[in-house]
């Protein structure tokens, strides 16, 4: 992170903020276990299905003998017995989510001093769990400071905005690297199963039978996880626009007005970025964050001078 910038909220680096930041991140890092098991497993079985009904071709002696030890019967039967484990464990990722976004909100409300939802948030995640959560956080602690990369544009409500915005933006950013990557795992397993099928010289009816439909599950999944990220793409692509055009009409709102559009802006991130939202694989999320914080950090900067620029021409006319 650059040196000698003057950051918007300084006061998130304190003992009492990092705290919350790791017990957020180690809930999350429970939770996307949770997710990322439940995404395996269930990638895993169609494409087993897809191997045993393979072995089940008589054409094939040399491949049914290499998986021997697989049968369609018990396969199916583990299938449907991993549809229920999976309910289970999804009730289990999601009260992790709500954990981990719950500690992530007080973090922001108490930052930028907005008033909580009462409504949204009945109840405050137990210090406990908050204390529980730091002590088990393992990663890098200095990643955790500076948390919203973001120069103090002399505009409280601003320097909100633009944090919000931040958040919004990154989490877009996160989704649409994970988004090409599922679509990709797709295409390449739709082009290893016409690779299959066409190095062992399948016929037609098989190969649809065999591989394509064992596997629609897998492309239901895939194709799913993927036009969710899409439409959450979509969504904050949209409410991004909308702050930056809140930015540029700042001056002519009353603080009880900016109060109120700080909260709404709050109540979105908290529903659809953190609550309803899909995990981002701890690796994906860690991969480039330094150098995107640097670059949202410029681009943050440019905004700030950009509107000060504008109410400085509004003050002299």
């Amino acid at each position: 992170m650059s040196r000698g910038i003057r950051y918007a909220f300084p006061q998130q680096n304190d003992e009492e903020f990092v705290k919350l930041l790791k017990a957020q991140r180690y809930y999350y890092k429970v939770a996307k276990r949770w997710q990322m098991g439940r995404l395996i497993v269930s990638i895993t079985i169609p494409l087993i299905i897809a191997i045993a009904k393979l072995k089940s071709l008589n054409e094939f002696e040399e491949y049914k003998k290499f998986f021997s030890w697989l049968d369609l019967s018990w396969i199916i039967l583990l299938s449907l017995t991993w549809i229920a484990i999976s309910f289970i464990l999804k009730l289990y990722e999601k009260k992790y989510i709500s954990l981990a976004a719950s500690i992530q909100e007080k973090f922001d409300s108490k930052l930028f001093k907005i008033e909580k939802n009462q409504f949204l948030f009945p109840s405050t995640p137990p210090p406990e769990k908050i204390n529980n959560g730091a002590d088990k956080f393992r990663g890098n602690i200095e990643k955790l400071y500076n948390w919203y990369p973001l120069e103090d544009s002399g505009n409280n409500f601003l320097n909100i905005l633009l944090a919000q915005r931040t958040n919004i933006v990154w989490d877009k950013n996160l989704k649409v690297k994970y988004r090409n990557l599922l679509l990709s795992f797709l295409i390449l397993i739709l082009f290893v199963e016409i690779l299959v099928a066409w190095s062992i010289d399948l016929k037609f009816r098989d190969a649809l039978t065999v591989l394509f439909l064992s596997t629609i599950p897998l492309f239901v999944l895939l194709g799913e996880y993927a036009w969710e990220l899409s439409k959450q793409i979509n969504s904050n692509e949209i409410v991004g626009k909308k702050i930056l055009d809140l930015c540029e009409k700042i001056q002519a709102y009353s603080h009880d007005e900016l109060k109120c559009k700080c909260r709404q802006v709050q109540d979105y991130i908290y529903e659809r970025n953190r609550l309803r939202s899909i995990l981002i694989p701890e690796w994906l999320y860690w991969l480039r964050r330094d150098k995107d914080n640097q670059d949202i950090l410029e681009t943050n900067r440019t905004l700030i001078r950009k509107y000060n620029l504008k109410k400085e021409k509004s003050h002299a006319t």
